[in-house]
């Protein structure tokens, strides 16, 4: 459709239809994507889908595409030049998905309707998708690919189960990053989710207040940390058992996913950053709202339930439940009896407008750094490597 729409814009055949490449992600909603987009002289992207949701117009903003099909620069105020017009542009070689479909299907006899009747019938539709990693049968793969091509979160429990029992926990990680660096300096950034600084910290103190539950006026994390040679330097023998771990291995898998298209990428586009990358954290809320840019897999392999009482300040009542804030502020020692957990809260991309509207409505009852929000603007933000 792209190209039939651009082949009249530019009063072409289909033939001669040339298109730029580029290794780019959305300006709009932040994801990567490997083939057909739009771009402006000033460099602003859009996919495929943002541009399907604008020409529908879910995009809001004042920015609608013309009555030719052709779509303008957006304004200023949402990232563009305001004068433009976005051009369709290309990853890959021309048609390079096309073929890889082709190809596809003379390997795989694929009928797209297909549907195992005892698949459906065992999980609710209705629910997320949730089973034991040790349960996961070769049945499972059909339920797991209708659920993913929705979007829709997927919760494999009991990874770790399927694992030589290696020790994750934050001491044994830092013992072993010791041993194969060997350095003199152990001081790493790491971020107070507080106020969202960056801050130093030495690791070895950061891992014990993870484990023996130090309270500070901080909230830490070390985020999207990735340390060089992760495969084969700091960690070597807990890389391999994270990439063991992981479900549907065909379709995850980091080396050799047969179908994950970031893993199968032609040399002749420069591959994103897909990681993989770690965060410890200790305290609260350690992450904002973001948009993830392409598919994710998260693997919970410790969590840890601090032996000490934690300085709390007050308890926020709200609809969706009790939330605990913590601020520099404390006064009340609380002891916290619950074990450690991590908590997602996975939005859908056909939602957003009623999470954005809910935010908006509700931003006075929020605090940063023990105060009330005064001015919210964009309210989410891209996930950037």
């Amino acid at each position: 459709m792209e190209k039939e729409i651009e082949v009249k814009l530019k009063g072409v055949s289909i033939l001669e239809l040339e298109l730029q490449d580029a290794d780019v992600f959305c300006d709009s909603c932040g994801s990567y994507f490997f083939d057909l987009y739009r771009s402006c002289a000033c460099g602003y992207v859009l996919c495929l889908v943002c541009r399907r949701e604008l020409r529908d117009g879910q995009l809001k903003g004042g920015w609608k595409a013309r009555i030719d099909g052709s779509i303008p620069c957006p304004p200023k105020h949402i990232g563009g030049c305001n004068d433009g017009t976005l051009d369709l542009k290309c990853i890959m070689c021309v048609d390079w998905i096309i073929n890889i479909l082709e190809k596809a299907n003379r390997v795989y006899k694929i009928d797209n309707g297909y549907d195992d009747p005892q698949t459906c019938m065992e999980f609710n539709e209705s629910c997320l998708f949730s089973l034991s990693a040790k349960d996961i049968q070769p049945q499972h793969m059909q339920h797991f690919r209708s659920r993913w091509s929705k979007g829709e979160p997927i919760i494999v429990h009991d990874i770790l189960s399927t694992s030589s029992g290696l020790s994750w926990e934050s001491m044994v990680l830092w013992r072993a990053f010791r041993d194969m660096t060997k350095k003199d300096n152990y001081n790493v950034n790491a971020i107070n989710c507080l106020d969202w600084s960056k801050v130093i910290i030495n690791l070895c103190k950061f891992c014990k207040g993870y484990s023996e539950g130090h309270v500070t006026k901080r909230i830490l994390k070390l985020e999207d940390w990735q340390p060089c040679c992760l495969e084969q330097g700091e960690w070597p023998g807990h890389f391999i058992e994270y990439v063991n771990c992981f479900p549907f291995k065909d379709y995850t898998s980091p080396h050799n996913g047969y179908l994950n298209m970031a893993v199968k990428l032609p040399d002749l586009s420069s591959k994103p950053n897909m990681g993989p990358k770690m965060d410890i954290a200790k305290g609260g809320s350690v992450t904002k709202i973001h948009y993830e840019k392409s598919d994710t897999v998260n693997i919970m392999t410790h969590t840890n339930s601090a032996s000490t009482t934690l300085n709390k300040t007050k308890i926020v009542k709200q609809e969706h439940g009790d939330q605990h804030e913590v601020g520099p502020q404390s006064q009340q020692d609380v002891v916290d009896p619950m074990e450690g957990v991590a908590l997602w809260d996975i939005f859908q991309r056909q939602d957003v407008p009623k999470l954005e509207e809910y935010l908006r409505k509700h931003s006075a009852e929020f605090r940063h750094t023990g105060c009330s929000v005064e001015q919210v603007s964009r309210l989410l933000q891209v996930q950037r490597s």
